[in-house]
């Protein structure tokens, strides 16, 4: 503030302070990163009279810009080719200060924040303080087997950027970031309808999982389910609704779902209930089963899909399952691991979404007059969907 020229009714003057002299102004307000400071001078005149004034000074940094950085270095399309499962797309992300005088320093910020979500879902986050630059190379995997029967997937990458200085005054900055990189598969079909003759039992062509959750606006969607990078199997948690959606032969006639192993992931637990159809029909919120006895009958197995969709090569049934509550986890968590450990502060990390107990196994049923045909497909199962809520969980699953 005693280098810059004083301003005064949006007039510059070739003076500053250390011009006037430090015996005849002081600061009245400091100049920030954002915001001009004012000095008040003073000047003793004739007759015991003063003669005062108010400048203003710029603020330090009032050209400076926060810039969310999201790259990716190979590109923003792939293909993975027929004999390849997975690919993996290297990102850098992170975040940048530009336009700073040499009066702005690097330890002027507070906080410089990044943030980086993957079709609108946070998979990692960093921070850092007295620094005007942050940046991250993380690696994003799209295995093939979490987009059954698609020719490609769009993925969307978002990058939120914060800034804050020690100046209180100075507003938080904001930047904002978004990329879609759009990933091919090579003549991927995962089935090929075939002409089952009705004299045959159905073939069953495919089992698609995924979980159901709400978006900013509260509506529910269809996303993949998590995969472990430890198992690279597909896991839900309890406590979330999974979607099934079965593609079969056209002379299936019913299908039905069932699971094998532990007896917790059919069992409408109390805690289950409640959330479900207590506390929904206590608020008077419409629940996801219109009755009591509905809700009941989503869990006396062997359970029916409702047919959603026939086309000239298949029919296509589906349906939603809430997992219960108290199914017994097949993946450790950090619940478990801290049983191992008996430390809350102290468990085994690397350990976490590792194989706990064999996983449950989902049997799909196709029926026609003319016979069953069964499938089963693995799915592991994960402590309470709100225990693990508000952990970062992006470096242990895809």
């Amino acid at each position: 503030m005693l280098t810059q020229k004083l301003s005064r009714f949006e007039v510059t003057y070739d003076i500053t302070a250390s011009d006037i002299g430090l015996n005849k102004a002081r600061v009245e307000n400091y100049a920030t990163w954002g915001s001009a400071g004012t000095i008040y001078t003073e000047k003793p005149g004739v007759g015991n009279v003063y003669w005062v004034a108010t400048f203003s000074v710029p603020p330090m940094a009032r050209d400076a810009k926060l810039t969310s950085i999201l790259e990716t270095p190979n590109g923003l399309e792939y293909t993975i080719l027929k004999e390849q499962n997975e690919i993996e797309i290297p990102i850098e992300f992170g975040a940048v200060v530009d336009g700073l005088s040499e009066y702005a320093k690097a330890e002027h910020v507070k906080l410089l924040e990044a943030e980086l979500k993957i079709n609108g879902v946070s998979r990692d986050n960093i921070n850092t303080t007295q620094n005007i630059k942050i940046i991250k190379n993380k690696t994003l995997v799209i295995n093939k087997n979490d987009y059954q029967n698609q020719k490609s997937v769009t993925v969307e990458l978002e990058c939120n950027a914060i800034l804050s200085t020690c100046f209180p005054d100075d507003p938080v900055m904001y930047a904002s970031k978004k990329v879609n990189i759009i990933v091919n598969f090579e003549n991927e079909i995962t089935y090929r309808p075939t002409i089952v003759n009705d004299d045959e039992a159905p073939s069953i062509y495919s089992c698609t999982l995924k979980r159901i959750t709400t978006d900013a606006r509260g509506r529910e969607q269809e996303v993949p389910l998590y995969t472990s990078n430890k198992t690279r199997e597909q896991f839900i948690c309890a406590g979330q609704v999974l979607k099934i959606e079965v593609r079969t032969s056209l002379n299936a006639s019913k299908v039905y779902y069932d699971f094998s192993g532990k007896q917790s992931i059919r069992t409408l637990d109390d805690l289950t209930k409640k959330f479900e159809w207590d506390e929904p029909s206590a608020r008077g919120i419409k629940t996801r089963y219109s009755s009591y006895r509905q809700l009941q009958k989503a869990y006396n197995f062997p359970v029916q899909l409702s047919l959603e969709e026939e086309t000239e090569t298949e029919k296509i049934f589906s349906g939603f399952y809430v997992i219960p509550y108290g199914t017994t986890q097949t993946l450790h968590s950090w619940n478990s691991l801290r049983e191992i450990s008996k430390n809350a502060f102290k468990i085994d990390e690397s350990r976490l979404f590792t194989r706990k107990e064999n996983p449950y196994r989902l049997v799909i049923k196709a029926s026609s007059a003319k016979g069953t045909k069964t499938k089963t497909y693995p799915l592991d199962v994960a402590e309470r969907w709100d225990e693990l809520y508000n952990r970062d969980i992006s470096k242990y699953i895809n």
